[in-house]
C-alpha cells in the first residue's frame, strides 16, 4: 500500500472515527469543524475549500501530494456518516434564540457575539464555547457597537441618514425588528417616491446596521429565479433596487416572507430533486410606485413614502447633500447607532416578555406579531403609547388605497356602486 493510500485511509478513518471531529448542519449543508487538523473555522463538508484544506494538510502534516479527486473520495466516505451526527446551526444565519436571549452573529475575528438579555433589558457580548451559527463572510463583520441610551435611536437615524416625518417611528422600530431572528416574522419595506429621493443610499446606510455585508450592496438578479435564492441563502436581510423590474414570479417574494424549501428537478430524465432551504428574510425594496399585482404580497408590505436627503440650511432652503456626504456621516455614527438599537432591543424585548403576550385592541392587523413587539420597542425608545401601532395601522391603509388606485378592475366597480357612469381616469361602462 503506499504512503497515499494509507494517509487515504487514515484520514477517513479519523474523520468518522474520532469523537472529536464535530459535524454541523443548516439548511441541508454540512459543516466540519477543522480544529481538529489543525484549521481554524468551520468549513463546508462538500465544498471547494475543505478539499483544498485536506491538500494542504496532507502536504503540510506526511508530505503527500493529494490529488482534487482524491480529497472528494475522502469527502464521500464521510459525508453520510458525518449526516448522521451533525449538530444543528441556527437557521439564520445571522441571530438567534437561546432561551431569553436574542444572540447576534457579529463576524468579529475574536469569535465573540452580541447577546441582548431579556431579563435584565441589557445587553453585552459573549464569546460562546458551543457553535450556534453558521460560518459569515469576514465581509459581514458588524461594527463595534458604544453602549448608548435607546432613547437616541431615533434622534442618530435623522441625523444620520434622515427624517421619515410621519412614519419615523415606525422605520426606527422596524430597524430594532429586523434584527431579530428569521423564526420572527416581519414586513416588507418598500420605499417609493420620484428618482434621486436616496431609496437606495437609504437601504444600503439600513443594511450596514442591520445586516451588514461587503459593500452593504443592493440586490438586482437575472431572470432565473434560482439565482434570487442562490443569493439569499447566506443572508438575514436583503435589499432590492428597483423592484418595478422584478423579472420573476411575486409567489418567490411571498416565499421570503414565510421561508421554505425550494425543489427542482436535477434532470429531466429522473425524478431527483435539488433543495434549498430558505429561512425567513428581512426585505427592502425601493422602487417608483406600486408595482405588484399579488394581493398576499401587497399585505406582506408596508410602503413608506421616502422624503428627499437634504438639509436645511439657515435661511431654511434645502441644500443637496452626495451620496459621499450621507455615507460618511452616518459611517461616523454607526458605532453609537448600533449601541442604541441594541439598547432598544434589549428594553423593548424585556417589555414584550412582561407582557406576557397581551395584544393590544389596535394592534389587530396582518402583521400582529412585528406590532405588539415593534410597540414595546417604540416605548423603549421614548415614544409615547399607540404611536407606532398607529403607524402601522396607518400604512396597512395606504396599502389598500394604493392597490385600488392601480386596479382599473376596482375602480369601474367603486364608479359603478357610487352611481357613476365613468371615473375621471378610466372610459364608460
Amino acid at each position: 500500500m503506499s504512503p497515499k493510500e494509507r494517509f487515504i485511509r487514515a484520514m477517513i478513518a479519523r474523520l468518522t472515527e474520532s469523537a472529536k471531529t464535530e459535524f454541523y448542519s443548516r439548511g441541508g449543508r454540512v459543516y466540519v469543524d477543522t480544529r481538529t487538523l489543525k484549521g481554524e473555522q468551520l468549513m463546508l463538508l462538500e465544498g471547494g475549500d475543505f478539499s483544498r484544506f485536506l491538500m494542504q494538510f496532507a502536504k503540510k502534516s506526511d508530505n503527500i501530494l493529494l490529488r482534487k479527486a482524491d480529497a472528494d473520495f475522502i469527502i464521500d466516505n464521510v459525508s453520510y456518516y458525518a449526516e448522521g451526527v451533525a449538530k444543528p446551526l441556527s437557521v439564520d444565519n445571522r441571530a438567534a434564540f437561546r432561551g431569553e436571549q436574542i444572540v447576534i452573529s457579529t463576524g468579529w475575528v475574536n469569535g465573540e457575539l452580541l447577546v441582548v438579555e431579556a431579563d435584565s433589558g441589557s445587553w453585552g457580548t459573549e464569546e460562546v464555547k458551543e457553535r450556534i451559527f453558521e460560518p459569515i463572510a469576514p465581509a459581514m463583520c458588524m461594527t463595534i457597537p458604544v453602549k448608548t441610551l435607546a432613547l437616541r435611536f431615533p434622534a442618530l437615524l435623522k441625523e444620520g441618514i434622515a427624517d421619515f416625518g410621519e412614519y419615523h417611528c415606525l422605520i426606527a422600530v422596524s430597524c430594532a425588528t429586523m434584527m431579530l431572528p428569521a423564526t420572527f416574522p416581519h414586513p416588507f419595506l418598500v420605499f417609493t417616491g420620484d428618482q434621486a429621493r436616496g431609496k437606495s443610499t437609504t437601504m444600503k446606510l439600513l443594511l450596514q446596521l442591520v445586516d451588514p455585508y461587503a459593500g452593504a450592496e443592493l440586490m438586482s438578479v437575472g431572470k432565473d429565479a434560482r439565482d434570487l435564492i442562490a443569493l439569499c441563502r447566506d443572508r438575514h436581510c436583503i435589499a432590492l433596487d428597483n423592484i418595478s423590474k422584478l423579472p420573476f414570479d411575486e409567489d418567490l417574494l411571498s416565499k421570503m416572507y414565510s421561508g421554505g424549501i425550494f425543489a427542482a428537478r436535477q434532470m429531466t430524465t429522473n425524478s431527483e430533486l435539488s433543495k434549498a432551504h430558505m429561512p425567513r428574510l428581512r426585505v427592502m425594496m425601493n422602487g417608483i410606485g406600486t408595482f405588484f399585482s399579488r394581493s398576499d404580497l401587497l399585505s406582506r408590505c408596508i410602503f413608506i413614502e421616502h422624503p428627499v436627503l437634504t438639509q436645511k440650511d439657515e435661511q431654511g432652503y434645502d441644500l443637496f447633500q452626495s451620496t459621499e456626504e450621507i455615507e460618511g456621516r452616518w459611517s461616523h455614527k454607526l458605532p453609537e447607532a448600533l449601541g442604541s438599537l441594541l439598547s432598544a432591543m434589549a428594553a423593548g424585548w424585556k417589555l414584550y416578555k412582561d407582557r406576557g403576550g397581551h395584544i393590544g385592541k389596535r394592534s389587530r392587523c396582518r402583521y400582529v406579531e412585528y406590532a405588539v413587539i415593534g410597540e414595546c420597542m417604540a416605548q423603549a425608545m421614548g415614544y409615547e403609547e399607540d404611536i407606532f401601532t398607529e403607524q402601522v395601522n396607518r400604512a396597512a391603509e395606504d396599502i389598500k388605497e394604493r392597490a385600488i388606485e392601480m386596479d382599473d378592475c376596482a375602480q369601474l366597480v367603486l364608479a359603478w356602486l357610487n352611481g357613476e357612469s365613468a371615473t375621471p381616469h378610466l372610459p364608460d361602462f
